[in-house]
């Protein structure tokens, strides 16, 4: 849940909310915290840019295999449309779960 609330705030607010922390430290405790407060924030800041890439690229990956199993689909549908009443039945045959057999 909290990575998903985490995920609606925009990078540029989260980069804004680390300088203004360390800016904060720096006041209160001196530069040398301040260089301590800065570097986990700087790492999470490069942590929560990659796993935005990588969404992304994966997101990528999913519409394309998508996109390939639509196309997929068309062309089965079209062959079965070209096809006869005939056709299809003889193709489509060992699909069916017809009684007529028997």
């Amino acid at each position: 849940m909290i990575a998903w609330v985490a995920s609606l705030i925009p990078w540029w607010a989260w980069a804004i909310a680390a300088i203004v922390a360390v800016a904060a430290v720096e006041r209160a405790f001196g530069w040398k915290a301040a260089i301590g407060a800065a570097i986990p924030l700087i790492a999470a800041l490069g942590l929560g840019w990659a796993k935005n890439a990588g969404a992304e690229q994966e997101r990528a990956k999913n519409m394309a295999r998508q996109l390939d199993a639509v196309k997929t689909r068309k062309e089965s549908d079209d062959e079965i449309a070209d096809l006869g009443h005939a056709d299809v039945d003889s193709a489509l045959k060992r699909w069916l779960r017809d009684n007529d057999d028997k």
